[in-house]
């Protein structure tokens, strides 16, 4: 459970005696520890054992201690920080971190009154082992803890209530509610959502709601959930919101936590945002989130987490009282193992949940109906049915992939009732309900997500779901939706980016330059430099410049507009003109200093890629966009025909494809887009990119307190930048960080020449 104990008192004030005494050494750490790893024994001229470090060793204890500390926080169990910690600036970083992952923090005075003799005389028992410390050390940090009370703000408890503020106690609901309704993973499906607060007659008052976690990410309306939850600034008393690990990724992205990239959380908070609110809002809402909630409902003891646990931990942590409730000692159970649920020991050492179907029986407990949401069965299988196990419900069914909410509701006599809400699709009208649309396909298509685009009212934004991105789950229409944008009223396309195509080695594409040559017989060959930023979508929407990311409107497409009206200047409305005339919509990469990629592609600007026309079949137009490029000074990438015709068995073909690859590795580009076989497109990536956009990952990775890959790609580089955190700290990293779009992010080109190059000055 996310509670952050810190320990205050000179060497000898018995934080190691209390620590064991209350059993909580596996939850305690502390610079000895890290002190003893880095040392080896040694004896003095006395004859007495001491520890010897190599010199610097103590930065790289700090530096190794502090990662520790912040890789805990992260897992969010119970810590015990077992340090000195004279006054509050000793331990300020790490309180600092604790609350903004959502912990309580709190100081355990372990000193107390003990003057500087009787804490030498405790100290001289250790003499002869390597605890042992000089009597003026102990007079020092003594005197400095005395000082440095008056510095301390946080609560201040003993450690023999270290276990009574990790408790929750079983609430008697039946008290106060006729009837209990625990809601699943909503996942940002404002409409399904809704569908179950109409069905239970709003917010009853007589009703106790529970929903068990994931209220935002995947789905198409995360504004919407908040809506529905947060009334009036606040949310109702009847409503008990359990945390799940979408949450807590909006938490760690809205406290810039770095912790991971989290595409989908940070789409949720932009929408939040959007709609008016602020990271202050959905603070609050993060802040009414607990980890479990332990109710006594209709004669039955219910436990309600996001993932479930087992029984073993179940019977371990839960205890009856007097009065027949149940309370749950979370002390050595992190918020981790709540939100991923129980798992194989094989997964555990992992970070990871496991997802088949045998886990729900194992979760099933004799006295204890347990509900959770997270996961139902593998992932590559359909959910199993709610009621997974005896006494074990699952309620996640993958509302946001076609599925539906599930909802459990309890009557007071025990009845059991299961729901199912749907999220419906945008509504189609006019031409667009033929169900042969291109709307209507997208709608209906089960790896498409749709939704309304904010602040354009009847334009719907079509992409490709994740899952078809991991799994490769192609077809023509998922392959169209990518940055399509169509009205839902006569299924007109109104914007449109690149059909999706794949990289050389990358299925279903080809699977090296010879099959391009072969594929591409008889035809034209050509090739252009891919230039390494975002993708901007450039139309003319109900008489008006529209820019537009791949999901609509964004921080990104916001600023891409911003540095094409500042390239365009008065002649903003003049190209507006051509464009839709053309009915086209046009494409730019957006180079920015503030969205920092790969390769370093200098100052802020646009690049002209393509035009392409507004229609379902993709259909480049090359001399609009040349003369556009050549009318208003837009950079644009040049077409190196390399064949008009190219022959089946056409050697030269290859040798200038594979010639254009070396030139491509040779100066550091991204690679380039190779159009062949009567308008088909591959991308070939060099390898020093992959290398860079592997370090990256495993940047992320890193900087999320989680471990690393030894060998393969960007591993060399993984390896000099862990050199260099060790040599000058932790700040290494941070001081490349610049300032993004969305939130601070790791200038990768600049580090990654500092680690090749031996820099030692950072960006600032």
């Amino acid at each position: 459970m996310r509670t952050m104990f810190i320990l205050r008192g000179a060497p000898g004030a018995g934080k190691s005696t209390l620590i064991r005494r209350h059993r909580l050494g596996d939850l305690a750490i502390g610079l000895d520890d890290f002190r003893r790893l880095y040392s080896t024994p040694f004896t003095d001229l006395d004859g007495e054992p001491t520890l010897s470090m190599a010199f610097g060793a103590e930065r790289q204890v700090v530096s190794a201690f502090r990662a520790a500390v912040a890789s805990r926080v992260r897992l969010g169990g119970t810590i015990v920080l077992d340090c000195t910690n004279p006054a509050r600036k000793s331990y300020r970083e790490f309180a600092s971190l604790a609350r903004r992952c959502g912990y309580r923090v709190y100081v355990i005075d372990v000193q107390g009154d003990l003057d500087d003799a009787e804490l030498i005389e405790r100290n001289e028992t250790r003499r002869g082992t390597l605890g042992y410390v000089e009597p003026q050390v102990v007079a020092d940090i003594a005197a400095r803890v005395r000082a440095g009370a008056a510095s301390v703000v946080e609560p201040v408890v003993g450690l023999e209530d270290v276990r009574r503020l990790n408790t929750i106690a079983e609430t008697d609901a039946a008290e106060h509610y006729e009837r209990l309704v625990i809601i699943g993973d909503v996942q940002s499906c404002a409409g399904a959502l809704a569908k179950a607060k109409k069905h239970f007659g709003g917010w009853d008052p007589a009703t106790l709601f529970v929903l068990v976690g994931d209220l935002f990410d995947r789905g198409p309306d995360a504004a919407g959930v908040m809506d529905l939850i947060v009334e009036d600034g606040r949310v109702p008393d009847n409503i008990v919101l359990v945390e799940g690990n979408h949450d807590e990724h909006l938490r760690m992205i809205c406290s810039d936590v770095r912790g991971g990239s989290w595409p989908d959380t940070r789409e949720s908070r932009r929408q939040i945002l959007a709609s008016g609110r602020r990271d202050g809002d959905i603070e609050a809402l993060l802040a009414r989130m607990v980890p479990m909630a332990g109710l006594r409902f209709a004669g039955e003891h219910i436990l309600v987490t996001h993932a479930g646990l087992d029984p073993a931990t179940i019977d371990r942590i839960a205890a009856e009282g007097e009065d027949g409730l149940l309370t749950w000692d979370l002390t050595e159970v992190p918020m981790l193992q709540l939100l991923l649920g129980s798992s194989a020991r094989s997964t555990t050492f992992q970070g990871r949940s496991g997802y088949e179907r045998a886990v729900e029986a194992r979760l099933s407990h004799p006295r204890i109906l347990q509900v959770h949401g997270h996961r139902n069965g593998a992932r590559r299988e359909e959910p199993g049915p709610a009621l997974a196990a005896p006494n074990v419900y699952t309620l996640e069914h993958r509302v946001e992939h076609g599925g539906h909410l599930a909802v459990l509701q309890i009557d007071a006599d025990g009845t059991r009732t299961l729901h199912a809400f749907t999220q419906d699709a945008p509504v189609l009208t006019g031409a667009a309900a033929d169900p042969t649309s291109l709307v209507a396909r997208m709608s209906a298509h089960p790896e498409v997500r749709v939704r309304e685009v904010d602040g354009m009212p009847g334009v719907i934004a079509c992409n490709f779901s994740r899952k078809a991105f991991v799994k490769g789950l192609w077809d023509q229409t998922s392959c169209k939706a990518r940055g399509l944008f169509l009205r839902a009223a006569d299924a007109e396309v109104v914007a449109r980016g690149y059909d999706k195509f794949f990289n050389i080695g990358q299925s279903p594409g080809p699977a090296g330059l010879g099959e391009v040559v072969r594929a591409g017989a008889g035809r034209p060959l050509s090739v252009r430099r891919k230039w390494n930023g975002y993708l901007a979508i450039v139309s003319v929407v109900d008489g008006r410049l529209r820019v537009f990311s791949k999901s609509g409107v964004t921080a990104y497409s916001e600023h891409a507009e911003s540095l094409l009206r500042a390239h365009l200047g008065d002649r903003a409305d003049e190209l507006a003109a051509l464009i839709a005339a053309a009915g086209v919509s046009l494409t730019f990469e957006v180079i920015s200093r503030r969205d920092p990629h790969i390769v370093d592609e200098g100052d802020d600007r646009v690049v002209l890629l393509d035009a392409i026309r507004n229609q379902e079949d993709m259909e480049l137009v090359d001399d609009l966009r040349l003369r556009l490029a050549e009318d208003f000074g837009l950079v644009s990438p040049a077409v190196e025909v390399l064949s008009e015709a190219v022959d089946e068995a056409d050697d030269d073909a290859l040798a200038a494809l594979a010639a254009r690859a070396r030139a491509a590795e040779e100066r550091g580009e991204e690679g380039f887009v190779i159009t062949y076989a009567g308008g088909a497109m591959t991308k070939y990536k060099t390898r020093a990119y992959g290398e860079v956009k592997a370090f990256r990952s495993q940047l992320a990775r890193h900087l999320a307190g989680r471990p690393v890959r030894a060998a393969g790609p960007g591993s060399e580089l993984m390896r000099a930048c862990l050199d260099r955190e060790a040599a000058e700290g932790p700040g290494f990293v941070k001081g490349f960080m610049v300032d993004g779009l969305v939130e601070p992010v790791v200038d990768i080109p600049a580090l990654v020449a500092a680690l090749r190059g031996g820099a030692q000055r950072q960006r600032s």
